[in-house]
């Protein structure tokens, strides 16, 4: 490595991966996908898997459309999606009068579409677009209604539902902790 000397290369912006590191100049540059087009072979490979794991054809539309109603309202291909784009996208849906539990079906299904990102497609979204995979969905935006006192979710809504589990497990923890305004 000592007499290695660099070089640059015209034209070979847009290069992935190894193809970029190895790049030979008499071979053809291969760029990165529309991200578009790759999400959309992503959902066919999804659906796909889905086939093979023996989801009802139904199941499998109804998913879809709801997975591909998510991705549009974030406006960014899946794997570029933050914690405050999902935020976002959710805070739509209440704007628009979608329930708690439809909400919860968004969620899910973009969240079972990342999860197969993560397990099949990690890598090569990671060589194509220099994006690791970082899941967006946490417990802030995807918590069950009764423990955020959703007003939707019947006699949970005021949020002491909630406090009640708390206090619950503290108590089962030992410390006697009191949780909520006032406490028992």
């Amino acid at each position: 490595m000592a007499g290695t000397r660099l070089r640059v290369v015209e034209g070979a912006g847009g290069l992935v991966g190894a193809e970029a590191a190895g790049r030979r100049d008499d071979g053809p540059a291969r760029r990165a996908p529309d991200p578009g087009v790759f999400q959309q072979e992503c959902i066919d490979a999804f659906v796909g898997s889905q086939v093979a794991q023996g989801f009802s054809q139904i199941t499998i539309d109804n998913g879809t459309g709801v997975l591909e109603r998510f991705l549009a309202l974030a406006d960014k291909p899946a794997w570029e999606i933050t914690e405050h784009d999902a935020d976002r996208v959710i805070a739509a849906l209440v704007k628009r009068g979608v329930t708690q539990t439809t909400r919860r079906g968004y969620v899910q299904a973009f969240r079972g579409f990342f999860g197969f990102l993560e397990a099949r497609k990690a890598v090569e979204i990671e060589a194509l677009f220099g994006c690791r995979l970082r899941d967006p969905l946490d417990r802030f935006n995807s918590a069950p209604a009764r423990l955020l006192g959703d007003a939707g979710a019947g006699p949970a809504a005021d949020g002491r539902a909630g406090r009640r589990v708390l206090r619950l497990l503290a108590r089962a923890a030992g410390d006697g902790a009191q949780v909520g305004a006032g406490g028992a």
